[in-house]
């Protein structure tokens, strides 16, 4: 989870994406590539924040397409 695991690279990948194309990021992907799920496997995941005048608002987040240890989805 966001803020509660340590080590988990949390920022260490970065995508911010105009989604209507007016030339203002709309939505900014946050990799976690270390991130363990509830089994302590190192997973990854990516975190999924919607920006509205500079303020980030957490939108939940993404687990890789199978639960595969040592995964690192979010890595890239």
């Amino acid at each position: 989870t966001r803020g509660k695991q340590i080590g988990s690279y949390f920022g260490g990948v970065l995508c911010s994406l105009d989604v209507d194309n007016d030339g203002v990021t709309d939505l900014l992907l946050v990799g976690a590539p270390m991130s363990m799920s509830e089994l302590k496997r190192e997973e990854g995941r990516v975190h999924l924040f919607s920006v509205t005048k500079g303020i980030l608002n957490d939108q939940g987040s993404l687990n890789g397409p199978a639960a595969n240890e040592n995964a690192r989805f979010g890595i890239a």
